[in-house]
């Protein structure tokens, strides 16, 4: 029988070998790992999830299924005269899922329009489709950093959060929600009725949405602004591109004096006046609106 001390010297000798083996090894796949391959195929995910087109200035790969990109433009597929300019933005998929599960299952993290953006997202094969759930939420994003309309302008901060889940054969019929809310809001370059609105402030605003089967529910909106306080709810009826969605809403519009003295309430509804509700109708499409406002009986 061997001494005690031989044999703790043949253990780390034997173990001292496996380390070793495995250092080698590890660094085989590093050098050996197709790298452009593996952040090819995450732009390519991204953006067929995503339905948009991305250019990425600088990119970073991150061991084993991940990627780190620089100064990203993102552009909506069905919307390329719109841009979307991202500081930074970190892609990791979770490798056990994809080697044990086949679950595509993702964390992203984008960093610009003054805040940052952080989420998920997992694709799953059933028997027939593939189906899809995103997690996404956004803290301090300023408004003025996006791209808007031309003559439109807005400063303040938001943040929402959503999640959203559908089949890939109908990526317009599936179901979630959405909450958002902003403070300290200031627009320029809005009109109503026919008349150019002045610079407008907004205290605060905040909403929730319920999604599903192509309808987004909007179930609580509230706005305190400088010249009128609104709150109501509705449906919108969801279409690509978005700007053809077709709006259903019923506000309540409670106008103030600062409003008066931009457009005299009377022109806007009969015996409308500063602090009386009145009925505010949305209707038409997100590019092609329609209101309709009722004041109060007279």
């Amino acid at each position: 029988m061997k001494p005690a001390h031989e044999n703790r010297k043949v253990f780390f000798y034997l173990t001292g070998f496996a380390f070793y083996g495995i250092v080698l090894y590890c660094i085989f796949i590093v050098l050996t790992f197709p790298k452009k391959k593996v952040e090819h195929w995450i732009l390519f995910q991204f953006q067929n999830t995503t339905r948009t087109r991305i250019a990425v200035e600088e990119t970073h790969f991150v061991f084993p299924l991940g990627t780190e990109w620089r100064r990203v433009t993102v552009t909506p597929s069905d919307k390329p005269e719109t841009r979307f300019e991202v500081d930074q933005m970190n892609v990791d998929f979770s490798f056990p899922s994809f080697l044990f599960k086949r679950k595509m299952d993702a964390r992203f993290h984008l960093k610009g329009w003054g805040g940052g953006i952080r989420g998920s997202w997992a694709a799953e094969k059933g028997e027939k489709n593939t189906s899809h759930t995103v997690a996404v939420e956004g803290e301090d994003l300023e408004l003025k950093k996006f791209p808007w309309n031309k003559g439109i302008a807005m400063e303040g901060k938001v943040r929402f959060q959503t999640e959203y889940r559908w089949d890939e054969t109908a990526p317009s019929k599936g179901k979630g929600y959405l909450n958002f809310e902003g403070k300290d809001i200031n627009v320029r370059g809005f009109s109503a009725g026919g008349f150019a609105l002045p610079e407008t402030g907004v205290s605060r605003v905040n909403g929730h949405c319920m999604i599903r089967d192509g309808s987004m529910t909007l179930d609580r909106f509230e706005l305190a602004g400088s010249l009128a306080d609104i709150n109501g709810t509705g449906t919108l009826i969801l279409e690509v591109p978005f700007q053809k969605t077709v709006l259903n809403l019923s506000m309540k519009l409670i106008p103030k004096e600062a409003l008066n003295q931009v457009i005299p309430l009377a022109f806007l509804a009969p015996g409308a006046r500063p602090g009386t509700p009145m009925d505010l109708f949305l209707k038409g499409t997100v590019d092609l609106p329609a209101f309709t406002l009722k004041g109060p009986p007279l």
